[in-house]
């Protein structure tokens, strides 16, 4: 996994349709149930 990539995963925010947004932009990066179990652990350790 790239750098930007897991920049992007700690920075995002979950919203109430189960989808990762920046908080910055307001783009929806990823739906939570396409994450692989490596962007979960990254996401959560945030």
């Amino acid at each position: 996994m790239d750098a930007l990539t897991v920049k992007k995963l700690r920075e995002c925010k979950l919203d109430n349709n189960g989808e990762l947004y920046d908080p910055a932009s307001g783009e929806t990066f990823k739906d939570i149930d396409a994450l692989t179990v490596e962007e979960v652990k990254i996401f959560v350790e945030g």
